[in-house]
C-alpha cells in the first residue's frame, strides 16, 4: 500500500495539524472513497482542477456535488474557464497519484476555492495524494492551514435509483 507522501506529511506536521491517515481499498472515485472511509458522499471531500483565464486553481466540493461551471465562471469574473483533465493535474501534484490530489492548494501553489456546504462540516476528509488513504482533519484546521476562499459553485447531483424508488 502507498503510504501519504512525504511531501503532505512535512507539510502537515511542520504546520502542528492533527490529522488522521485513513487507509481504505485502492479505490478511483471519490464516491467509492466516502464508502471505504465509512463516510457518506456528502462527507468527503473531491479535488477538481480548472484553468481559468490561464491560472491554474482547485474547487474543493463533496465527492455528490458537482461543479456549475457557467456559475463559477460568473463568481470567479473569468473570460474563460475549464476543467482541467487528471493528466494536466499530475504536472502540478508530482507526488500524488493521478486523480488522488489533496485540497492542499497551497502547498503546490494553487489558489483553492471551496464550496461553503463544506464549512458547514466540523470534520473535512479528502485523498492523501494516493488512492488507497485519506487524511481527515478538523475543518477548522483546513481553513487555516489552506485559507481557502469559499464560493458557491457546487451543486447536488441527483441519485436516480432514489428518485426511482418514490
Amino acid at each position: 500500500m502507498q503510504l501519504l507522501t512525504n511531501r503532505i506529511r512535512q507539510y502537515l506536521d511542520q504546520n502542528d495539524i492533527p490529522y488522521k491517515r485513513i487507509p481504505h481499498r485502492r479505490d478511483v472515485t471519490a464516491r467509492q472513497t466516502a464508502a471505504d472511509c465509512h463516510l457518506k458522499p456528502g462527507d468527503f471531500a473531491k479535488v477538481v482542477g480548472l484553468n481559468s483565464d490561464g491560472a491554474q486553481i482547485l474547487a474543493v466540493l463533496p465527492a455528490d456535488h458537482y461543479i456549475d461551471v457557467p456559475r463559477f465562471k460568473d463568481l470567479l469574473g473569468a473570460g474563460h474557464l475549464e476543467l482541467l483533465h487528471e493528466d494536466a493535474m499530475a504536472t502540478f501534484f508530482p507526488d500524488c497519484e493521478t486523480g488522488a490530489c489533496p485540497p492542499l492548494g497551497n502547498l503546490y501553489g494553487l489558489t483553492v476555492y471551496v464550496a461553503p456546504i463544506l464549512s458547514k462540516h466540523e470534520m473535512i476528509t479528502f485523498n492523501a495524494g494516493t488512492h488507497e488513504e485519506a487524511i481527515q482533519m478538523s475543518y477548522a484546521e483546513f481553513k487555516k492551514l489552506v485559507q481557502p476562499i469559499e464560493m458557491d459553485f457546487a451543486f447536488p447531483s441527483v441519485d436516480f435509483s432514489e428518485a426511482k424508488a418514490k
